[in-house]
């Protein structure tokens, strides 16, 4: 698999990060299913699911998600949590940047 997240690995993603933050698995198990069942890089499945926490609490974080990731989980958040979960998912995200842009030569 290339290293680029395509749409069911962010679906999948989100879906063991929701089972992560409702208590109902493991970061361990979840990241087992995302590396094994859609070939996700260890690294990047446990960055996605701790990503999601940091997104509904509003707090920034500090590993990348992609555009089509951040759009899917942005899309996902609203239906599910609704649209307070997405003003914090938001503000995590605006704070992502500023927290990314501070990086020598913008974190790049």
């Amino acid at each position: 698999m290339t290293n680029k997240i395509r749409v069911k690995e962010a679906v999948a993603s989100y879906q063991q990060a929701v089972r992560v933050w409702n208590q109902e698995t493991s970061e361990v198990d979840a990241r087992s299913v995302l590396v094994d069942d859609f070939g996700m890089n260890r690294a990047s499945a446990s960055d996605m699911i701790r990503n999601l926490a940091q997104l509904l609490k509003g707090e920034v974080y500090h590993r990348t998600l992609g555009e089509l990731v951040t759009r899917i989980y942005f899309n996902k958040i609203i239906t599910d949590f609704g649209l307070e979960y997405l003003k914090n998912a938001i503000n995590a995200t605006k704070a992502h940047a500023t927290y990314y842009e501070a990086l020598p030569k913008g974190g790049g």
